[in-house]
């Protein structure tokens, strides 16, 4: 626990989780097509949280970035970019 509220949700989990959620809305479930993914962690997520994943506007195709967001509107991944074919 290391000085957190609970056990904390491993980012490698939480990342899954992310790249799931936008493989199906944007891929139709088709993870062949994802080219690669990545996002600053910027604060801890706890299990059972309640979490928005938000999409902002592509500047390139292909290319969709993102930020998650807890349910206090705290930002717990940042610069996230999920780039596919």
């Amino acid at each position: 626990v290391a000085g957190r509220p609970r056990t904390i949700l491993h980012g490698v989990c939480f990342m899954a989780m992310c790249c799931s959620a936008l493989t199906r809305q944007l891929l139709a479930d088709d993870l062949a097509r994802l080219k690669s993914m990545r996002g600053r962690f910027s604060a801890y997520v706890l299990p059972g949280q309640t979490l928005s994943l938000v999409g902002y506007t592509p500047l390139a195709r292909g290319e969709q970035p993102f930020a998650v967001f807890n349910g206090s509107g705290q930002a717990v991944m940042k610069n996230g970019l999920f780039i596919f074919r």
